[in-house]
C-alpha cells in the first residue's frame, strides 16, 4: 500500500509537532506499507525509514499553499497512492476532494477536537471516507464514518523511571493557551490553599505562541493577585525526548483542557503519573474505578480543589497502583505500538468493501 500521508509539520525538534515523526515511523514500518509520501506544510529535522519521502508546500500566505500542495499532491515523485492521509486538521480533505473524485481513492482523516467547526462537519462529511479518533467525544459528530481507534501515544519512549526521585507536586504539559485553562487551575490551587490551608505547587511547561502572549501574562498577573509565586514556575519549552524524564520527577499531572483527549495527558499516564483532568474526553478513556480520584466537573472549583488536597496526600504505594494501573491502560487501548494496525485493519477492509 501506497500513503500520501498530510500533516503539519515534521520536525522532531519541535516539541508540539515532534509526535508526527514517531507517528510517520510507525506507520512507515507497518509490513503492508510499500511507501509513505509525506506532504507538509514544514520540513524540520527527521529520522525516517527508507521509504518515506517527505514534501513541504511551504508558509507562503494561503493561495500559494493551496496551489503548491494541489501541485505536490497530483505529482507524487514515488508514483501512484492508493489512499491519502490527513493528520489533524486543515483544508486538506476538500483540496484532495476532486482527486479523489477523478481518481477514486480514498481520503482518510485523523482528528482529535472536542469542538467540530462547520467546516469540519463538512469535510467529515462530504470530504473524507473515514475518520478516525481517539475517544468517543473527541470527535462529537454523529456520522456512520467515524471510528474509534484510540490516541498513538509512545509507550517506549514514555515509560516510568524506577529510579526518579519525585521532588516537584503538580505539572501541566503543553502550549500555554486560553484552551488549556491553566486560569482555572490557579483558581483551583487557590481554592485548595484556602480551604486546607496548602496548595500543591505547579510547573507550567510548554511554548506560547505570540497569539497568546497577553494570555499568558494574564495567568502572570493572576498567580500575584492570588499570592501563588512561590507554587507556581513557568518553565518555558522542552524538547520531547526530555519529556519522560522530566514527568518521572512529578507526583502529579493536571490537565483542565477543552481540547479532545489530550495526548501531554496520556503521556503523562503512560510515564505512571496521574492526571487530575476536568476533561470529558480524557474522563471517558479513563478505567472507571479511578474517575472519583482523578476526575472533577469543568466548572466545580470545590471539587478540583478536594481532588488536589487528596493527590498531595497519597501515600507512595497508592501513587505507584494509580500510576501502574494507567500506564496499563494507555498500553492496552491508546498505544502508538497497535494505532496504526487498528487504523489499516480498518482502511483495508474499507477498500475490500467493507461498511
Amino acid at each position: 500500500m501506497r500513503i500520501c500521508y498530510v500533516c503539519k509539520a515534521v520536525d522532531e525538534s519541535d516539541p508540539t509537532v515532534a509526535t508526527q515523526v514517531r507517528w510517520i515511523r510507525e506507520l512507515a514500518e507497518r509490513p503492508q506499507v510499500e511507501h509513505v509520501d509525506v506532504l507538509t506544510r514544514a520540513q524540520g529535522a527527521a529520522r525516517l525509514p527508507p521509504n518515506v519521502t517527505v514534501q513541504a508546500f511551504g508558509r507562503q500566505g494561503w493561495p500559494g499553499t493551496v496551489f503548491q500542495f494541489l501541485r505536490r499532491a497530483v505529482a507524487i515523485p514515488s508514483g501512484e497512492v492508493d489512499v491519502y492521509f490527513v493528520a489533524q486538521g486543515g483544508p486538506y480533505p476538500a483540496l484532495l476532494l476532486p482527486i479523489k473524485l477523478v481518481k477514486g481513492k480514498a481520503v482518510y482523516q485523523w482528528k482529535a477536537h472536542a469542538h467540530v467547526s462547520t467546516r469540519m462537519r463538512f469535510y467529515a462529511r462530504y470530504c473524507d471516507d473515514l475518520v478516525f479518533t481517539p475517544t468517543p467525544s473527541s470527535f462529537p459528530l454523529s456520522l456512520p464514518n467515524i471510528r474509534v481507534v484510540g490516541h498513538g501515544i509512545d509507550t517506549e519512549l514514555f515509560r516510568p523511571d524506577p529510579a526518579a526521585v519525585k521532588d516537584r507536586d503538580l505539572v501541566a504539559v503543553g502550549r500555554i493557551a486560553p484552551i488549556k485553562r491553566l486560569h482555572v487551575v490557579l483558581e483551583a490551587m487557590n481554592a485548595c490553599r484556602q480551604t486546607w490551608g496548602a496548595s500543591p505547587r505547579l510547573d507550567i511547561v510548554g511554548p506560547c505562541q505570540d497569539k497568546d502572549k497577553d494570555y499568558q501574562h494574564d495567568l502572570e498577573v493572576l498567580v500575584d493577585s492570588l499570592d501563588l509565586a512561590e507554587e507556581v514556575r513557568f518553565l518555558g519549552t522542552v524538547t520531547h525526548d526530555q519529556l519522560p524524564g522530566l514527568l518521572n520527577g512529578y507526583r502529579g499531572c493536571i490537565n483542565f483542557s477543552d481540547t479532545a483527549f489530550d495526548k501531554a495527558a496520556g503521556e503523562a499516564m503512560a510515564v505512571g503519573v496521574p492526571v487530575i483532568t476536568t476533561n470529558d474526553c480524557t474522563t471517558e478513556m479513563l478505567p472507571a474505578e479511578l474517575r472519583p480520584l482523578l476526575c472533577a466537573g469543568r466548572v466545580d472549583l470545590g471539587a478540583q480543589a478536594r481532588l488536589l488536597h487528596d493527590l498531595m496526600g497519597w501515600n507512595h504505594d497508592l501513587q505507584q497502583q494509580i500510576g501502574a494501573q494507567l500506564r496499563q491502560n494507555l498500553v492496552d487501548h491508546h498505544s502508538l505500538d497497535s494505532l496504526f494496525d487498528k487504523i489499516l485493519a480498518i482502511v483495508e477492509g474499507h477498500l475490500a468493501g467493507d461498511p
